[in-house]
């Protein structure tokens, strides 16, 4: 079993699982009486289940504070006083650059 953490959309999960409800629910035998309350449980379970705290990362590629692309394909940065990272770098600094 592994150990590592995964971050999931588990709403996108338990709209899934609501969508598979509602096939099972069309059916009339107990077979799919058990599959819908199973899928029920399911539901119940992913919406109790503790989540982590986490935000998304920005990497310096998309970041604003990113300035001149240099020869070898890193970047400056107008944050850090390394000065050059790679475009899959990150940092607490990071803010999505936007159009406008």
């Amino acid at each position: 079993m592994a150990t590592e953490k995964r971050m999931i959309d588990v709403n996108a999960l338990i709209t899934y699982f609501e969508g598979q409800c509602g096939i099972a629910a069309k059916d009339n035998d107990i077979e799919s009486a058990y599959v819908l309350a199973a899928l029920k449980c399911c539901i119940d379970l992913f919406q109790n289940f503790p989540t982590v705290d986490a935000v998304e990362v920005v990497r310096c590629k998309d970041c604003k504070h990113r300035a001149d692309e240099l020869d070898c394909g890193n970047y400056l940065c107008n944050r850090k006083m390394i000065g050059m990272v790679r475009p899959s770098d990150f940092c607490s600094f990071a803010e999505r650059q936007t159009d406008g």
